[in-house]
């Protein structure tokens, strides 16, 4: 009895073990076909990357780039200075570009390198955030996504502080949930210096801290396993690291109104905010549809509010307030969020692989749509063609770059402001003489404003207006009109992108 008990029991054991070996067997191929397509997926993602940012490096800076270079060109104290003085960011990215600039070069290339770098990280960091809250699939579909998205392109090649901001804060966010998971007191100091570096990129991106807010207190177990006073002591670390940029903080306030230009809720494509705040929200519930859930993980409530915070909050500031905040750079750092809320959605439509499928066709339309033109402001070609049209004649070259800040007249007279507005001829130079322009021209600076016209281009047979397109044509007709009296005409104008040429030739005779 006890020999065949032994038996059955010998029988039962080598039943179970094979049920084992099925189950391993079931759980390894769902592993594999799900290596399958993220595999892919990631070198699909580099090679985007490789195309959609690289291609354009080599192209024309743009007005606000110009702005950078002009900031650092004379060495490490005057990036400083200049930065806290005409820039809404801290010194810290300025410095780093000043270093660039000073031991390896000054071309377009050479000065988007930080920025290329930087959103590289962030690419990897989406995807390591994917990995940590979602899924393979998941994940390599969010980095996909990250890279692909225009903006991200258009970041990653500036040079301007977004990207290195961005790199910072996903990194945060990565090491914040490495900590609440794993307890590590390393993460916890590394969480205090990355916050720190991402508020010191970009002041702006502070907001984005609310979404980490949420998310712990969504894992409130999980933080007082860790301890309350261990947190306490990471957001106090951040602050304290911040402090020295509270100056920059108040200059950008004091400065606040010479920044942005006043929201115009009439004047705004009301469609566009409705999309600003409701697109995170309805892909997430698309997301929950599909996969037939009506609980969501803590983790992808960070998703969604990392998504949405930002992009909520600016438009309401920018109703209730004189400051204009609805620019698609101060959204920038929602982007790895909705990202990983694009990857939650497509992975979770399995069905015949529809969500990869989607996605390798959302990268093959941004490679379709690739571009050798960073930005529409081909500023290089504008000014080439300038100096061909003033050469050999007695010519005067009129500049409304764009800057927000000449809208204030004092700033084309008094000569550290109106060097920054001649940023643009600074890098690609001007042979003419060059004076700025107005932004846009108010009623009470017009008199002004034609008497330094009528200063600028009286000795001159030529005159040569190059203007950023948007919002010039009130600065163009004051300028016509006063140049039509004096006895120039106006040559048909020259699209250069965004940069219009326009030539005056006095009539002879």
């Amino acid at each position: 009895m006890d020999a065949l008990r032994g038996v059955c029991h010998s029988d039962r054991g080598a039943l179970v073990g094979d049920d084992a070996r099925v189950i391993s067997a079931k759980a390894s191929e769902e592993v594999s076909a799900e290596r399958w397509p993220a595999t892919y997926l990631l070198i699909l993602a580099v090679g985007c990357a490789l195309v959609l940012w690289l291609l354009p490096l080599r192209s024309s800076l743009s007005l606000d780039e110009l702005g950078s270079y002009w900031t650092v060109k004379e060495g490490f104290r005057q990036a400083f200075h200049r930065s806290l003085e005409f820039q809404g960011e801290s010194p810290m990215y300025y410095l780093l570009l000043a270093a660039v600039v000073r031991f390896v070069g000054r071309s377009e290339l050479i000065m988007r390198i930080p920025s290329l770098l930087a959103m590289g990280v962030a690419a990897w960091a989406t995807y390591r955030v994917g990995l940590r809250l979602l899924d393979r699939v998941a994940a390599t579909l969010a980095a996909l996504i990250f890279v692909v998205l225009s903006s991200t392109g258009y970041f990653a090649g500036a040079a301007r502080p977004y990207a290195v901001a961005t790199a910072a804060f996903t990194a945060a966010t990565l090491v914040l949930i490495r900590w609440l998971d794993e307890g590590h007191t390393r993460d916890a100091a590394l969480y205090s210096v990355l916050a720190a570096v991402t508020i010191y990129a970009h002041v702006v991106f502070a907001v984005a801290f609310m979404a980490h807010g949420i998310y712990l207190y969504a894992r409130r177990e999980d933080v007082e396993r860790r301890g309350y006073m261990r947190l306490v002591a990471i957001v106090a670390g951040a602050g304290l690291l911040c402090v020295p940029i509270a100056s920059q903080i108040s200059s950008i306030a004091r400065r606040g109104k010479t920044l942005s230009v006043p929201f115009d809720i009439v004047g705004y494509p009301k469609p566009y905010i409705f999309a600003v705040l409701l697109v995170p929200f309805v892909v997430f519930m698309a997301g929950a549809v599909m996969r037939r859930t009506s609980s969501v993980s803590r983790d992808v409530w960070l998703i969604v509010a990392w998504s949405a915070i930002t992009p909520a909050l600016f438009v309401l500031v920018s109703l209730s307030t004189s400051w204009n905040l609805l620019w698609g750079r101060y959204y920038f750092p929602a982007t790895p969020g909705f990202a990983l809320l694009a990857g939650w959605v497509l992975a979770g439509i399995r069905r015949y692989d529809v969500g990869v499928v989607c996605a390798v066709l959302a990268a093959a339309a941004g490679l379709a749509l690739a571009s050798t033109h960073h930005s529409p402001e081909r500023w290089r070609e504008a000014i080439a063609r300038t100096n061909t049209l003033t050469a050999g004649r007695r010519s005067a070259v009129l500049l409304r770059g764009g800057f927000i800040e000449s809208r204030q007249i004092g700033w084309l007279t008094e000569p550290r402001k109106r060097s920054w507005l001649l940023a643009p001829v600074d890098y690609y130079t001007v042979s003419a003489p060059t004076d700025p322009l107005l932004f846009d021209v108010d009623t009470a600076f017009r008199e002004r404003f034609v008497s330094l016209l009528a200063d600028s281009v009286k000795t001159n047979d030529r005159v040569v207006v190059i203007s950023n397109y948007g919002g010039a044509y009130s600065v163009l007709a004051v300028v016509e009109s006063r140049l039509a009296g004096t006895g120039f005409h106006r040559l048909p104008e020259e699209r250069y992108g965004d940069i219009v040429v326009t030539v005056f030739d006095r009539i002879s005779g």
